[in-house]
């Protein structure tokens, strides 16, 4: 025993600390290594089910940590994902599974391996029942009961499994390459993200971004009467190589759904077997997996019966849609009925809104909705339209989704200059309208494209500030400018006439110029397209400016001095 400390003793002053803990670290990864390598083995031959699982005797592993940062954000079918601001853990897949694991921390990569139980601080409603308990499997799934090593997915409704699934599939982080999988537990939700994960066998080349939210159904994060969310990123693989799959893709489809395990009760979205974008609901043929692309389906699995809601699929209803006057758009939705055999009826309200059409309504295990929109001046700014599906289960079961709009106004372009100290000027935006801006100081510096900014001249002198807005969309491009004196004292003077006004405005036949008009030369009248339609010089202050012979709309007047210098640029309205 003493020579056997003496050695120890010895180790230690000679083996830096670093190296021992590589030591250590090794050992246990040939341990793991050895101790699932037999089913590593055969599921590269094609022996396994995946019903083979190993549990891992190793004591005082990682457990699930409960966040005392809840995430407050309340998320929508529109804007579902959930960016952590600090890193969140990666799940600890060590508790049990088959091939290419335990995995190990920090990252926990692996092959087909579950936690332990996790216990929820608040009980998850599940088909009316409550579980306080749940693991989470690397398999693109959480289960309840057991945990699940089953990498190849099968359809729902199906006995075997109680589980839900934002995409039941071979998941495979081993390769460096490959994201993990992260976690947030808090006392009334989970939030589970399968970040660039790849798949079996370790391949990295293609990599699926998702998210699961089960919440209590009071956590705020999902909007009332809701306790699942699904939400996709960028999806590029279905299937791994043990399934049959070549690539990526084929052999048997991943699924997404949830599963009561009473061969009843389940929610299906769709099976995916290949790229691109083909879809034809949940229970058609296989589809493609880029139609899961910043998809969002978020749903109630609190019910007693199999009746779920219609669940609506559409990227372009989660965005507000802005449409340039003059153009038309047409946009399509969907409602899914998750269980197979029912019927949803679609409706749509336009609320009144004018220049907005319905083309079709056609009811369907999966209904669809076209609608056409044509932006104008009679119609700008913003609506909201409401689409609606109704099932005809028992009870009806309805979901009713808004959708925004925004023909898109021309930008009123406006900024105030103030100094700030030595030759640094403040510029103040006061733009009305406009999603982006551009900043020219007139000393050939380069563009900013802050919202509100400031900058420093080389030298006291006359400049020419201008400030480009553009309109969402791009559906308008407007400029002002405006000249500055810059002093060595900061002080900045205003070539601006801030007191120039049009009246009437919107105006009929004629306008007048109301104001200090005795700096106007001339004025130009832009309509919408950027186009000079009118010009006129040698204008008498007071006098009327006759417009009787442009048709009615939306224009801007440009003013300018003696000098030839824009002094302003007013938004002139012409009606008849």
């Amino acid at each position: 025993m003493k020579a056997g400390v003496v050695i120890l003793n010895y180790m230690k002053k000679q083996i830096p600390l670093t190296l021992i803990a590589l030591l250590l670290l090794h050992t246990v990864l040939l341990a793991q290594q050895n101790f699932t390598k037999p089913l590593d083995e055969k599921k590269r031959q094609g022996e396994l089910t995946g019903i083979e699982t190993m549990q891992n005797a190793q004591k005082n592993r990682t457990g699930i940590l409960v966040s005392a940062d809840g995430t407050m954000k309340t998320i929508s079918a529109c804007d579902c994902w959930i960016d952590h601001d600090s890193p969140w853990p990666a799940v600890p897949f060590d508790g049990s599974g088959g091939s290419g694991g335990p995995g190990v921390p920090p990252l926990y990569r692996n092959d087909d391996w579950s936690t332990d139980t996790i216990h929820l601080l608040s009980p998850f409603c599940f088909y009316g029942t409550y579980y306080h308990d749940l693991f989470i499997n690397n398999n693109g799934n959480v289960s309840f009961g057991s945990a699940y090593a089953t990498f190849t997915p099968d359809s729902f409704p199906n006995s075997n499994f109680v589980m839900i699934a934002p995409f039941w599939s071979d998941v495979d982080t081993r390769d460096s390459l490959s994201g993990v999988v992260h976690y947030q537990l808090t006392n009334s939700h989970l939030v589970v993200q399968w970040e660039e994960v790849g798949y079996y066998m370790n391949h990295s080349d293609l990599r699926n971004t998702y998210q699961l939210i089960l919440s209590d159904g009071l956590d705020p994060i999902l909007p009332q009467g809701y306790n699942v969310s699904f939400c996709y990123k960028d999806m590029q693989w279905t299937t791994g190589d043990a399934s049959l799959g070549v690539g990526g893709f084929g052999g048997s489809p991943a699924t997404v759904g949830a599963n009561q395990g009473n061969g009843i009760n389940f929610i299906q979205m769709g099976r995916f077997d290949t790229s691109g974008t083909g879809y034809d609901g949940p229970f058609g043929g296989f589809d493609g997996v880029d139609f899961l692309d910043n998809q969002s389906f978020i749903f109630n699995t609190c019910i007693s019966s199999f009746n779920v809601a219609p669940i609506l699929s559409s990227v372009t209803a989660c965005d507000t849609v802005d449409i340039c006057i003059g153009d038309t758009y047409v946009f399509t939705a969907s409602f899914l009925s998750p269980e197979q055999g029912e019927i949803t009826t679609p409706s749509v309200n336009l609320n009144g809104m004018t220049g907005a059409s319905i083309d079709s309504l056609n009811p369907g295990n999966v209904a669809f909705i076209q609608v056409t929109v044509t932006g104008s001046v009679s119609n700008q700014g913003y609506h909201t339209i409401d689409l609606t599906g109704t099932d005809n289960g028992s009870p009806n079961q309805t979901t009713t989704v808004p959708m925004v709009i925004n023909i898109v106004q021309p930008p009123v372009p406006g900024f105030t200059v103030s100094p700030v100290a030595g030759l640094e000027v403040s510029f103040n935006n006061i733009t009305v309208g406009g999603e982006s801006f551009s900043w020219d100081f007139g000393d050939g510096s380069p563009l900013s494209n802050a919202y509100d900014t400031s900058h420093v001249y080389p030298a006291p002198g006359n400049y020419t500030v201008t400030l480009i807005v553009t309109s969402p969309n791009a559906c308008f491009v407007d400029t002002l400018s405006q000249v500055i004196t810059v002093v060595n004292t900061g002080v900045s003077i205003i070539r601006m006439e801030d007191n120039l006004s049009l009246v009437p405005n919107p105006a009929g036949k004629s306008f007048r110029i109301l104001g200090n008009t005795n700096v106007i030369s001339r004025l130009e009248i832009i309509n919408l397209s950027g186009q000079v339609i009118m010009a006129a010089g040698n204008l008498e202050p007071g006098k009327p400016v006759p417009i009787d012979k442009i048709p009615a709309g939306i224009y801007f007047c440009r003013i300018f001095d003696h000098q030839g210098m824009e002094v302003a640029d007013r938004k002139l309205i012409i009606q008849r």
